[in-house]
């Protein structure tokens, strides 16, 4: 398929082209990017070098939008704003795959005290309910997804729209973070505690305290680049959570448990130093 319009962009150190047939897709694809990125991209004007990624953005022949990544096609969706989300989420996913000297971990965060307290978890788990009340306690929001971690082990914040879903649907819906009462993390902070976490409606969070070995095995399957790039992944983990204090305990009710939280971490972070 003839490829006209189209661009490269770099998002912490990995190229990614996309092309298109029609002008309008290609706009649609920068706009969704942006978005998926938090707005750290750079464009690079006519480059024609090595990309990491390449996708394309196409029309079916019954009008549905999909994508190609690497000669492989999405499937075809019919509405627009159901392609916006699904190419959000592979555009953001396959870059913090691939980031050069950044590691990537599905974790929600918020920061407390000039430290950051990660929640590692996939979807589904409860992850973005906790963060949520966290902020509303009071806490800086760095993100409900991803925790981005540079080499020296500090946190970065990631501020996209909190993914919301709404009782009964499994479709999330984006709420801003101000919605929240919520103030953006601005500033790399090291990590201070790890919180191993996941809802169950009969537990109630009774954290114990684990060490750097077991709460890095913890953590791993939430690591995005750990197949790629593992070592890396192994070294910058290690050298965020060394100074860290690693809990693990099922919870119930998350506003009860944001404040549990908060209150293991003041009364033990400077004890754990």
């Amino acid at each position: 398929m003839q490829s006209n319009f189209g661009f490269v962009f770099e998002a912490f150190g990995v190229r990614v082209r996309i092309v298109s047939d029609q002008r309008d897709l290609a706009t649609l694809a920068i706009e969704v990017a942006e978005k998926a990125l938090v707005g750290r991209l750079t464009i690079i004007d006519n480059w024609a070098g090595t990309v990491d990624h390449t996708f394309g953005v196409f029309r079916s022949v019954a009008g549905g939008f999909y994508y190609t990544h690497e000669g492989t096609s999405s499937a075809s969706l019919e509405r627009e704003i159901d392609f916006r989300r699904l190419f959000n989420t592979m555009i953001r996913l396959h870059v913090a795959e691939k980031a050069t000297n950044w590691v990537f971990i599905h974790a929600g965060v918020v920061g407390w005290r000039g430290q950051a307290i990660l929640l590692p978890a996939m979807s589904h788990n409860g992850k973005t309910t906790l963060v949520s009340e966290l902020i509303r306690l009071g806490a800086e929001y760095y993100s409900d997804e991803y925790a981005v971690i540079d080499s020296r082990g500090m946190v970065h914040s990631f501020e996209r729209d909190l993914s919301v879903r709404p009782p009964g649907s499994e479709i999330p819906i984006q709420v801003p973070p101000a919605e929240f009462g919520a103030v953006i993390g601005n500033r790399p902070i090291p990590v201070g505690m790890v919180v191993i976490t996941r809802y169950n409606s009969d537990s109630v969070f009774q954290p114990e305290m684990v060490s750097l070995g077991l709460g890095i095995m913890e953590v791993i399957p939430e690591v995005i680049p750990i197949r790629l790039n593992t070592d890396f992944s192994l070294k910058v983990l290690n050298t965020a959570f060394r100074r860290a204090i690693i809990i693990k305990s099922l919870r119930g009710e998350a506003r009860i448990a944001a404040r549990s939280i908060l209150s293991y971490f003041d009364d033990n972070f400077n004890l754990a130093k």
